[in-house]
C-alpha cells in the first residue's frame, strides 16, 4: 500500500471571489498570473491546455512544458476542481474574508515515494504563482519574468530584467 501526500496552501487576496475564480478559468486571465498561453474549454467538454515558457538564460529548453487536463467542478466564485498530470486533482475553495478572498488550494493524489521530487517541485510552484496572482490583482504586477523567468505576452523574450 502506498501513502498519498496532499500539498496544501492558503493565499489571501484582496480582490473579489469572481475575480479569483475568473482568474482560474478564463484563458486570458490566466495568461495574466500563470502560464503563458491558456485554452479553457468551460462550456464544452470542460478541458484545459497551458504552456508555461521560459526564457533561454534560464535553461528554456529544460524548463518549458504545457500541462492538459479537465475541469472537473465549477462553482462560480466558490470553487474549482481540475485533473493535474492526468493523476492528481486540484482543488480551489474561495471564501470572502475582510481583506477580499481567501484561496485555499489542496493539490492531492501524489504517490509516496515515488512523487517526492514532484510534491517539492508542485509545492514551490503553487506557492510562487498564488504569490504572483495577488501581485497581479492588487498591484497590476506580473512577477514572473524576474522572479520565474517566464515569457509573458508584455515579455516574450526577456533576456534579463535585473
Amino acid at each position: 500500500m502506498t501513502n498519498k501526500e496532499i500539498v496544501s496552501i492558503e493565499q489571501e487576496i484582496n480582490a473579489t471571489e469572481q475575480e479569483v475564480f475568473d482568474a482560474f478559468t478564463k484563458a486570458n486571465e490566466i495568461e495574466k498570473w500563470f502560464a503563458t498561453k491558456a485554452e479553457t474549454n468551460l462550456e464544452g467538454d470542460g478541458k484545459y491546455w497551458f504552456s508555461f515558457e521560459y526564457n533561454e538564460s534560464r535553461n528554456a529548453a529544460l524548463r518549458n512544458h504545457t500541462r492538459s487536463g479537465k475541469f472537473i467542478q465549477l462553482i462560480p466564485n466558490q470553487s474549482i476542481v481540475f485533473t493535474w498530470l492526468d493523476r492528481t486533482l486540484v482543488n480551489i475553495v474561495l471564501s470572502k474574508t475582510d481583506k477580499g478572498t481567501k484561496i485555499e488550494l489542496t493539490h492531492s493524489g501524489w504517490v509516496i515515494p515515488q512523487d517526492n521530487d514532484l510534491i517539492e517541485s508542485h509545492l514551490e510552484g503553487w506557492m510562487d504563482f498564488l504569490s504572483n496572482l495577488q501581485s497581479v490583482l492588487e498591484k497590476g504586477i506580473d512577477m514572473r519574468p524576474k522572479t520565474l523567468g517566464m515569457r509573458t505576452k508584455e515579455y516574450p523574450s526577456v533576456v534579463s530584467l535585473n
